[in-house]
């Protein structure tokens, strides 16, 4: 039997990856009647959570700042918790004081969890008990429906081009040698060239739409909180220029919809991704411009929640 679970994490608002992993998780988790707590970590009180976790003997955390993971594993060490922590991103890919804090918190955790082979060996190199464990969640009906102007604006969009790609980005990010992760802004600068090609990008924070006034008429942004899944449905193929990765959701929702995916080879990546040189700028336009669109052909992705129910199972023995 399943003790109960305090998931500590965010929920949309903002939407990224991330944040929509932990949604669907604590939706799962609900849906399959498993006793459920939650700690939000937007504006969070360091009394609260740690009285959250003192409260709860199996934790999920699931948190981009390092220092917020390494803080949760002591305080689950001193408890005796047992600590469940989901690295969502590649393992040693932050700055100097954040991969330390990192590394001590995979040591200090029960159970680190991580979402590419190339993170697996790295990790476990801390921890015998890693594991590789799929983001993907498959979203609801109706959290996939996008509203009914942002369908109507995409579909008139699409009219207009041969082939209509799409990107998203939660918001503009640097990596720690100020390098764009996302990739947006090189991608732009393609497609202002090929006129012929439309692409949608994928905004909620709206930086990208105020960074880019001079946008080509072929770049749509699309800046508010929507459901990506529901672009991709009406996208040809989609582009994961990221310069570093996790086991993005994004992909993996392309790929169970039949959508094509385009992507940098930061990390591995699931069979049926057409990848490119990581920063290779000409590769990527090769890759673009010979792009073709063929009956979609889906391919069903690994549903994560079942694996992270039978951990929490292990976990609670």
């Amino acid at each position: 039997m399943i003790n109960k679970v305090l998931i500590i994490g965010k929920i949309p608002p903002p939407i990224g990856g991330v944040t929509i992993h932990v949604k669907r998780l604590v939706s799962g988790l609900n849906d399959e009647n498993i006793n459920v707590d939650y700690f939000n970590l937007v504006n969070p009180s360091f009394v609260k959570l740690i009285i959250s976790i003192a409260k709860n003997k199996l934790v999920h955390c699931h948190s981009n700042n390092r220092h917020l993971l390494f803080f949760v594993s002591v305080l689950c060490k001193i408890l005796s918790n047992k600590l469940i922590i989901t690295i969502h991103g590649n393992v040693n890919s932050r700055g100097k004081w954040q991969s330390l804090s990192e590394k001590l918190a995979l040591k200090l955790c029960y159970k680190p969890l991580v979402l590419n082979d190339q993170s697996f060996e790295l990790a476990m190199r801390l921890n015998h008990r890693t594991e590789v464990v799929s983001s993907f969640l498959p979203p609801s009906s109706k959290e996939s429906e996008l509203k009914d102007h942002i369908t109507k604006n995409v579909l008139e969009f699409k009219k207009n081009f041969k082939v209509l790609f799409s990107t998203n980005a939660s918001s503009y990010a640097l990596s720690p040698d100020n390098k764009e992760i996302y990739g947006i802004l090189d991608l732009i600068k393609i497609f202002k060239k090929r006129e012929e090609l439309g692409l949608i990008v994928s905004d909620p924070s709206g930086q990208y739409t105020a960074m880019c006034k001079d946008c080509p008429s072929n770049v749509l942004f699309i800046s508010e909180p929507h459901p990506f899944y529901g672009i991709l449905k009406l996208s040809d193929c989609f582009l994961r220029t990221t310069i570093t990765d996790g086991d993005s959701l994004s992909v993996k929702e392309a790929l169970d919809l039949g959508t094509a995916v385009i992507a940098s080879d930061c990390v591995s990546r699931p069979l049926g991704v057409i990848l490119y040189e990581t920063g290779n700028f000409e590769k990527l336009i090769n890759k673009i411009e010979k792009f073709e669109i063929k009956e979609r052909s889906q391919s069903a992705q690994n549903n994560g929640l079942k694996d992270l129910i039978r951990v929490y199972q292990e976990a609670s023995y």
